[in-house]
């Protein structure tokens, strides 16, 4: 009987194998990033319960792209913690977009920011967030 026990092995039901592959991916969480328009620097936070490992950002003015493309390394984004990030947008003129591709365990995103100067303070003008492998939008 004891031998029985021993060489059947444990069985993982279907929900906890879903809940520890979203827990290694991120399940359906994302990443959105945000401006700290007092320092014009990236933030970061997840849309989830589960942490996003490995995630990075390309960082991309269209009408600059030679002079703006930046590849930010994040890590990982834990739950409710709003993460300040060592990049500092460079913005020129009185309004800027930036197209940041967001990449992450459990697939990419692009979000769309755009920023206009209202006397000497930037105002986010609009944000947009889209997933990538269906085009749907995540933030209108």
């Amino acid at each position: 009987m004891l031998h029985r026990i021993f060489q059947q092995p444990a069985r993982a039901t279907d929900d906890e194998l879903k809940q520890s592959f979203d827990w290694i991916s991120g399940g359906e969480g994302y990443v959105t990033v945000m401006v700290d328009l007092r320092t014009l620097q990236l933030e970061v936070i997840t849309q989830g319960p589960q942490p996003l490992r490995d995630v990075y950002l390309n960082v991309i003015d269209p009408r600059r792209v030679q002079e703006t493309a930046a590849i930010v390394n994040v890590g990982t984004v834990y739950p409710t913690v709003l993460r300040h990030l060592d990049y500092r947008l460079p913005v020129t003129g009185d309004s800027t977009s930036f197209q940041i591709r967001i990449y992450q365990t459990n697939g990419s995103f692009t979000e769309f920011l755009n920023l206009v100067r209202q006397d000497t303070f930037w105002s986010m003008k609009s944000i947009e967030l889209y997933r990538d492998r269906d085009k749907k939008k995540l933030i209108p």
